[in-house]
């Protein structure tokens, strides 16, 4: 399979959260680490995390770079994690996700072909957060972004893409409030347990 690199979005305001998630501490790190985690496990070749505050103590083979264009939302941020790409594959996580692991990472790129964009589908519902890119198509979304576009989905519309059926859709699943971090903490500890 072809070599590919991790991207973790970390810049998002986390305004439902109340704080930024990517920090809140989940089965003894940072939420951030369970996106982080399943794209080294998956086999990525380097992992960088984009936007929010790097912290101290992080994992030296863990890149951290600020957002390009802090708040302007998850498509700027792909863009640009697809011109900086030296990898074929970008896989494409945001920082809240509690489930998710190597097997998704894995199930995902497999699914790629000659695909420009892999996306998993939950309840008829597209996961732009749990993706793999081609590098190539960077110029793509850069025409979208200079005609004004903002939303990933539509960004991504005409790219040659697959959509991935998983059984287990709940490992997908992203916290955006307390109360969903305390369900998918009751979870992992019922899973550990």
């Amino acid at each position: 399979m072809t070599q590919f690199e991790g991207v973790v979005l970390a810049g998002g305001a986390s305004a439902r959260m109340g704080t930024n998630k990517a920090f809140l501490p989940f089965q003894g790190a940072p939420l951030y680490h369970q996106s982080v985690r399943a794209l080294q496990e998956a086999g990525a070749t380097n992992v960088t995390v984009v936007g929010g505050p790097e912290p101290e103590g992080r994992a030296a083979d863990v890149r951290w770079r600020p957002d390009d264009t802090p708040g302007a939302g998850p498509l700027l941020a792909v863009a640009s994690a697809l011109r900086k790409a030296v990898f074929p594959h970008v896989a494409v996580l945001s920082c809240d996700l509690p489930a998710i692991g190597a097997r998704e990472v894995s199930l995902v790129r497999s699914c790629m072909g000659d695909a420009d964009l892999a996306v998993p589908v939950v309840d008829d519902h597209r996961q732009w957060m749990t993706t793999v890119w081609r590098a190539e198509i960077s110029p793509v979304l850069d025409d979208a972004i200079a005609a004004g576009e903002r939303r990933l989905w539509a960004a991504a519309r005409g790219l040659r893409t697959v959509l991935v059926f998983d059984f287990d859709t709940t490992r997908y699943a992203d916290v955006d409030t307390p109360d969903e971090l305390a369900v998918a903490k009751n979870r992992a500890s019922g899973a550990a347990g």
